[in-house]
Parts: C-alpha cells; sequence; structure tokens
C-alpha cells in the first residue's frame, strides 16, 4: 500500500473544500437561472392569459354584434312584410277613393242637374 503524508491529506482536504464551494457556486447560479426561466415562464403565462381574457371578450362582443344584426335583419325583413302590406292596402284605398270621387261626381251632376230643374 501506498503511504500517504500529512500534505497529501491536506492537499486532498483542500480540493474536496475547494470542489464544494465550486459546487456550491455552480448550484447557486443554476438555481439563479432557474429562478430566472420561472419568472420568464410566469410572465408569458400572464401575457397568454391576458390575452385569452381579450380573445373571449372580443368574441364576446362579436357574438352580441352579429346577434344585434340578426335582430336588425329580422326586423328589416318584417318592416319589408308590412310595408309591401300598407302599399297593398293603399292601392286599394285608392282605388276606393276613386270610386268614392266617381260615385260624388255623379250625386253632384244629379243634384246639379235638379237645382237647375228647380229653378226653371
Amino acid at each position: 500500500m501506498a503511504k500517504f503524508g500529512i500534505g497529501t491529506l491536506f492537499s486532498l482536504i483542500l480540493m474536496v473544500i475547494a470542489g464544494v464551494a465550486i459546487f456550491q457556486k455552480l448550484w447557486f447560479h443554476i438555481q439563479k437561472l432557474y429562478n430566472d426561466v420561472l419568472d420568464e415562464v410566469a410572465d408569458w403565462r400572464r401575457k397568454y392569459d391576458d390575452e385569452v381574457k381579450v380573445t373571449q371578450e372580443h368574441r364576446q362582443s362579436l357574438k352580441q354584434v352579429l346577434q344585434k344584426l340578426h335582430e336588425k335583419d329580422d326586423n328589416i325583413t318584417l318592416l319589408r312584410a308590412d310595408k309591401k302590406l300598407l302599399q297593398q292596402a293603399n292601392e286599394a284605398l285608392k282605388k276606393e277613393v276613386a270610386k268614392l270621387n266617381e260615385v260624388l261626381m255623379k250625386k253632384k251632376s244629379t243634384v246639379d242637374t235638379l237645382e237647375k230643374n228647380r229653378a226653371l
């Protein structure tokens, strides 16, 4: 077996202490990098969550706008149908007024004739 002297033992202890110190320093740096990465991941997750929230709000707004648009389309369809019915009723009333004007003119003509006959 080989004999080790106090100097060798002392050197070995110094190397172990230096190795532990280097290991701790590296571990500290690795831990710091790990924490930095976790912070960055948390920032990106927060940004993603914010974007998801904004997207959901926009999607909800879009749904509301589309619903209102469909309601307006339905109202326009009903108004067009009402307009058509009113136009038909208006035409019928115009014809009725024209007939009544003819009857009125005939009655007026009859009255005028009767007044002329009475005057004579």
